[in-house]
């Protein structure tokens, strides 16, 4: 099971950057889903349904 460290200071909103600046995907973990950017650092909350991590996706590219 893949794990990972949560930053306590969260990074700069996606409004402060542009679009094209995020590489947001999904990673299972165990039973819960997540929206991840890879370029920002930013990580969503655990989500045990598909579609809400894609809307945490969506309204952390709209900023």
């Amino acid at each position: 099971m893949e794990t990972r460290t949560r930053v306590t200071e969260q990074p700069a909103p996606a409004a402060a950057t542009r679009p094209d600046e995020h590489l947001v995907t999904t990673l299972w973990r165990g039973v819960f889903i997540h929206a991840t950017c890879a370029l920002c650092a930013w990580d969503g909350p655990a989500r045990r349904a598909g579609s809400s991590a894609d809307r945490d996706a969506a309204r952390h590219l709209r900023g």
